[in-house]
């Protein structure tokens, strides 16, 4: 069923109106029409059933029905990742959200090249919103903004690791695990992290984990690692 953004908190036996992007995607996009069922999400997360009421140049108009009730929500899980140059991260974002991470925080590390500004940030996080439509979860991936490595190992509190070519114990090993609490991972940049960086993580209490003796793009470490923690986690509630 459709998902629609709202952008106000609604209740159930009241209406709601939509216009700009959202009235574009139900009426050009998904071509409903009056009495279509819809589903309505708010910015808190919560989902009601919808009906079409009216369809306009300018708006549209939906009655709230009942609220859906949520699943139980899993362990959350946080992705530190240095950021690639050009519009890679764009894809990364999107793939980070279908697959239930929580909050994702861009680093800047010894060997990044890439420095992006608040426009590139606004970007992020539209398409973080936008991707709930497609995988339905319940509130946005959380976009941080660009932090320095150190600050963000600091702030990092739950189950650590950092993922590092041919060190420490094993993706396979780790997934062996079960968890329950919060897991932060930790990608470097396509130069990988430097020594005082590495020695940084681990003195702030990350365990290295390698994936293989293979060198990976920031891109497919990152998605690797988001499925790893899910997994490890139990999911996400969306």
């Amino acid at each position: 069923m459709t998902r629609i953004l709202v952008d106000v908190e609604v209740q159930s036996g009241h209406s709601v109106s939509i216009a700009g992007d959202e009235l574009h995607y139900l009426s050009a996009v998904r071509r409903h029409r009056v009495g279509d069922e819809v589903l309505l999400q708010t910015p808190a997360g919560r989902v009601f059933r919808g009906a079409v009421s009216s369809v306009g140049k300018e708006r549209a108009d939906m009655v709230v029905a009942e609220e859906l009730a949520p699943a139980a929500a899993a362990s959350p899980v946080r992705i530190l990742c240095a950021v690639p140059k050009g519009n890679i991260f764009d894809d990364v974002i999107r793939q980070l959200s279908e697959l239930g991470v929580e909050r994702l925080t861009p680093v800047a590390c010894a060997h990044s090249t890439a420095s992006p500004g608040e426009a590139r940030l606004d970007r992020w996080r539209r398409i973080a919103k936008e991707s709930i439509r497609q995988c339905r979860r319940r509130t946005p991936l959380i976009v941080d903004d660009v932090t320095g490595l150190a600050d963000a190992l600091r702030d990092a509190q739950g189950i650590r690791v950092m993922f590092h070519p041919g060190e420490g114990r094993t993706a396979a090993a780790l997934l062996q695990s079960r968890i329950d609490g919060p897991v932060i991972a930790a990608i470097g940049p396509e130069g990988g992290f430097s020594g005082d960086e590495v020695q940084l993580a681990l003195d702030a209490g990350f365990e290295a984990v390698c994936f293989s003796n293979l060198i990976l793009r920031i891109e497919t470490a990152a998605v690797a690692a988001a499925v790893l923690c899910v997994a490890i986690t139990g999911g996400i509630d969306r």
